[in-house]
């Protein structure tokens, strides 16, 4: 009996974490949507690649919404960003979340044999002077910066006289990813840090307390039927959808947000700040609450579905649609 109650205490809470979850995914990807947020990081990683410049300092409280803050695209950035395959997608108003590496690497030798100008056309025949140029276009005073790395790409990939430009390409790609392998790691840091911030905002305006839900759950049957009811119809409708900024504006992630809102008042939870009353080990064991809610809200919708299904597999209710079932092993005849 004990160990029934527990699991469903546990599907509970699991569900709530779900749902919060998912709120605070949709309202991350509306506020990262709303401010470019990867643009930002993508255009101020190639900042930093191409002019060797740190971002200039943030206000802690503007940083979760604004990002970093570069420069004005001086120097061989500015002409990067400038180049005609570029230009037509990079403006100030919305810059692309995303740039191949290959069009990086051929922009990139595009400026470093026709500097500023518009790229030339060569004859065919003509196969020694596009690498020449490259390596007289290290000289100028806007590469100076990465002159050094870009040296060090020449070696690694042997070029001389009679090379292929594309081996250099390739040592200009993978200098290229390695970049963005941190910047998209400085982008992660940054979504944990605004999706813990929007999940406090949420959960402390509805009073989500992890302690508190739990202490209700255990001592209301009904309240715990009625979750493991809702969570067996959020597992039949499969694990959410990982959203992109790509892929939603800032009204569809609103909709989404008040959506997902509803769904998590409508469970019957005890929620809001009507029925608190204030004290002294009442405020502790709120903000101990209120701040696991959030923790659990920043690990995503996809590991809390997870671990939604396997309590509910626990509990025999069965498994999403699209889990793939395990037939048993049987042992062979003797």
């Amino acid at each position: 009996m004990f160990g029934s109650t527990a699991l469903d205490v546990g599907i509970g809470i699991v569900l709530v974490y779900l749902l919060l979850s998912i709120v605070v995914t949709s309202a991350k990807e509306g506020v990262a949507t709303l401010f470019h947020h990867r643009g930002k990081f993508l255009s101020g990683g190639i900042e930093k690649l191409l002019n060797a410049t740190a971002p200039a300092p943030v206000h802690w409280l503007k940083w979760p919404f604004s990002g970093p803050a570069w420069g004005s695209n001086t120097g061989l950035a500015q002409s990067f960003f400038q180049h005609p395959l570029i230009r037509p997608f990079w403006t100030d108003e919305k810059k692309p979340p995303y740039i191949y590496p290959e069009t990086f690497s051929k922009v990139l030798l595009e400026l470093l044999r026709t500097g500023n100008a518009p790229p030339v056309a060569l004859a065919p025949q003509d196969t020694a002077s596009p690498l020449r140029e490259i390596q007289n276009g290290l000289d100028r005073p806007e590469i100076k910066a990465i002159r050094q790395p870009l040296i060090s790409l020449f070696n690694a990939a042997q070029i001389n006289a009679t090379s292929d430009a594309r081996k250099l390409e390739k040592q200009i790609e993978t200098w290229f990813n390695h970049t963005m392998d941190q910047v998209s790691a400085a982008y992660k840091r940054h979504t944990q840090v605004l999706c813990f911030l929007i999940a406090l905002f949420f959960i402390c305006l509805l009073n989500i307390d992890t302690i508190d839900i739990c202490r209700q759950l255990s001592k209301e049957p009904a309240m715990r039927a009625a979750l493991v009811e809702a969570a067996k119809s959020r597992v039949a409708k499969g694990a959410p959808k990982p959203a992109t900024e790509s892929d939603k504006d800032s009204l569809s992630s609103l909709v989404d947000v008040m959506k997902e809102t509803g769904e998590l008042t409508n469970l019957g939870i005890p929620l809001g700040w009507s029925s608190w009353q204030f004290s002294v080990g009442g405020i502790i064991s709120k903000l101990l609450g209120l701040v696991m809610t959030a923790c659990a809200a920043t690990l995503g919708a996809p590991f809390w579905f997870d671990v939604l299904n396997r309590f509910m597999s626990v509990r025999g209710v069965g498994k999403a649609p699209n889990e793939e079932s395990k037939s048993p092993k049987t042992e062979p005849a003797r």
